[in-house]
């Protein structure tokens, strides 16, 4: 179920659909879950940590697996997309389809819905059904779900509507007549009552005469066994024709205890464990659980399962379950939520949030975290103290960079904007790092959101303000990325050029001959001052550790391909100055790259044997430097340009 109260928390619905399919796995017996776990391994590859970072209960079937190589963003989304459509394939099969449904998708998080519609387009994903229900009354044609709906419609024969009408007269009188045991005769007026009250709304027609009964209006005579009533009785009531209403009066009837808890977890959202709950009522989990069950009996709120009956056994049993519940429905958590008075609301967010921050731990899972920066963020406008705001937004920041791994762009751009905002006035002079970090981070989020305009205006910000050029450099990059993005080559060129020229690495800007010459030079002279009788021996070069050079290497790595799609003569003056700065100054991942397309210069200078011999020397250090995110270009370059020169296809 998709949660209004919790939409920046990315996939939260899809996690906890997937978080009970593999708790039900984890209830077979040894030898099916060895298979299980043999399956999901074979599926998920190197990538099974992509999958316990969102779910981490599948540890406890596939064991801990190592981290992921950290790869550029663009790449960081396509692996995890790959990733989650391999993890639902194991499930989603011939002998075992898989049913999801998703409430409330008007309410659903983009990450999610594009995750949906990733499934829902998966070419061998035969064996998945999703049911989706949402309020049509709460969307417009430019919502995003509608959006999403239309795009997994063009699949011919993908979508099929359901439309659920309010129940019709007949079929109230048919409820009615059944459920007081009377003729529908009997129930006409009544009916025609009940219809003018709720539109004929089932979940309100339920609710309507529940309230009927608890002021009884509704009475049970034993001896004619069937309900009784006076209608005039009834329209001499002033009941309200407001579902939300209805349930808030029914709300009030409880406890002041039972209703403080409820407003309470109507906070944290439509579902919430007892540990949770009792934290931020301050009480004990028995005190908290007794003090919820006349919700319980009122139909308010349900046990998930029936852990809550140990609360009646042994503590220690407790501390090992977690006990969870959700509101019967989410008119009912509207309408709990609607009782806190307005001005009460942000104080009560933030106190639940620093209780939370207070008794969790630091290695907390960081779907928690989410949960207690989502309560502080709602109560930050209360916080005084420029200390806690500072704390407030490094959380931001940290959970901000979370949801970028899981590739929710649009959440994740909300965590770096909230934690812009709780920063003072001089913040670059008072906290320096933690506000260029936010920006950097920011305005990367809105270059893969899309939004170049606002990109733009954030990185301007950083090249006024940030105080040195390797600062200035994260979003010079940044422009250059945008630009090839928009396939301006030539712009990207022009940017990375003049970023380089601050470090002092010029290039000319129309290469001759000549230029190119003496570039191919510089590389011979800088190998024999290395005294380097061999290109094989270079992988035993230290490793790059100058922060300049090593910025400057992936400036040069970003102009590869604008220069090489261009044919300009840049192309072999950057490769050179790559394999030189490497040579000079030591290897680092980027000069995987250089020593690849430095074969491709030497083959087109004819030196077939020098330019092989770079290409076995470039697929060594990605072993090195365990950076295998760089194994698809050096393979496409070595495979594609230069083997082919020495050995038959």
């Amino acid at each position: 179920k998709f949660d209004q109260f919790q939409r920046n928390i990315p996939y939260a619905s899809l996690v906890q659909a997937f978080r009970s399919l593999i708790e039900q796995l984890l209830t077979e017996n040894d030898l099916q879950i060895a298979d299980w776990r043999q399956k999901l391994l074979v599926a998920l590859g190197n990538n099974g940590r992509v999958i316990i970072d969102l779910i981490p209960e599948l540890e406890l079937i596939i064991g801990a697996q190592p981290a992921v190589a950290a790869i550029a963003d663009k790449e960081a989304q396509n692996r995890f997309n790959l990733a989650f459509k391999n993890f639902v394939r194991v499930f989603a099969r011939s002998a075992h389809p898989v049913v999801l449904f998703l409430d409330d998708l008007q309410w659903a998080d983009e990450a999610s819905l594009l995750l949906i519609q990733l499934l829902m387009t998966e070419t061998q994903g035969h064996y998945l059904y999703i049911i989706g229900a949402y309020r049509d009354n709460e969307t417009t044609p430019a919502h995003p779900l509608i959006l999403t709906l239309d795009e997994i419609g063009k699949t011919e024969g993908l979508v099929s509507y359901i439309t659920l009408q309010p129940l019709q007269s007949i079929e109230v009188n048919r409820l009615i007549s059944t459920t007081l045991k009377v003729a529908v005769e009997t129930a006409a007026a009544l009916t025609e009552l009940v219809l003018a009250k709720t539109n004929g709304n089932p979940f309100f027609v339920n609710e309507f005469l529940r309230s009927l009964s608890d002021r009884e209006l509704l009475v049970f005579n034993y001896r004619l066994n069937h309900w009784q009533w006076d209608l005039r009785e009834i329209q001499a009531q002033a009941i309200t024709d407001n579902v939300v209403e209805l349930m808030s009066a029914n709300v009030q009837k409880l406890g002041m205890s039972t209703q403080q808890i409820l407003k309470l977890a109507a906070c944290i959202g439509n579902q919430f464990d007892l540990q949770t709950l009792a934290t931020v009522f301050a009480q004990s989990p028995q005190v908290t659980a007794t003090d919820l069950l006349p919700a319980i009996l009122a139909g308010l709120v349900l046990p998930l399962s029936d852990a809550y009956k140990l609360l009646e056994s042994d503590t220690e049993e407790l501390s090992h379950v977690t006990i969870e519940y959700k509101f019967a429905h989410d008119r009912i958590q509207q309408a709990v939520y609607l009782l806190i008075p307005a001005a009460d609301k942000q104080a009560l967010h933030l106190r639940m949030g620093q209780l939370l921050l207070q008794t969790t731990p630091l290695a907390t899972p960081e779907q928690k975290l989410f949960e207690i920066v989502n309560q502080l963020n709602l109560g930050r406008q209360l916080i005084e103290r420029q200390q806690e705001r500072d704390e407030l937004a490094r959380l931001n920041l940290r959970v901000g960079k979370k949801a970028k791994q899981a590739t929710a762009y649009q959440p994740v751009f909300n965590y770096f904007e909230v934690g812009l905002s709780l920063l003072e006035e001089d913040c670059w002079q008072q906290q320096y790092d933690l506000t260029l970090k936010l920006y950097v981070e920011a305005a990367e989020t809105k270059f893969l959101l899309g939004d170049l305009v606002q990109m733009e205006r954030l990185i301007e910000v950083v090249l006024q303000t940030a105080t040195t050029l390797l600062d200035k450099a994260k979003v010079y990059m940044l422009k250059i990325k945008a630009a090839v993005s928009q396939n301006q080559l030539v712009a990207a060129v022009n940017i990375a050029l003049s970023t380089l020229e601050m470090m002092g690495i010029v290039f000319p800007t129309e290469p001759s001959l000549l230029d190119i010459e003496l570039s191919l030079t510089e590389v011979k002279s800088t190998l024999a001052a290395r005294e380097t009788q061999d290109v094989a021996d270079l992988i035993d070069l230290p490793e790059m550790t100058d922060p300049e050079k090593l910025v400057a290497m992936n400036f040069l790595v970003e102009m590869i391909y604008p220069c090489y799609v261009n044919s300009s003569p840049l192309f072999t003056l950057v490769v050179s100055k790559m394999v030189s700065l490497s040579v000079e100054y030591g290897n680092t991942p980027s000069s995987v790259n250089a020593y690849s397309l430095y074969g491709i210069v030497l083959c087109g200078l004819a030196d077939i044997d020098g330019g092989y011999r770079v290409c076995q020397l470039a697929l060594k250090p990605i072993e090195k430097f365990d950076a295998n995110e760089l194994q698809p270009s050096t393979f496409s370059v070595t495979n594609c340009f230069i083997r082919h020169w020495k050995e038959h296809v």
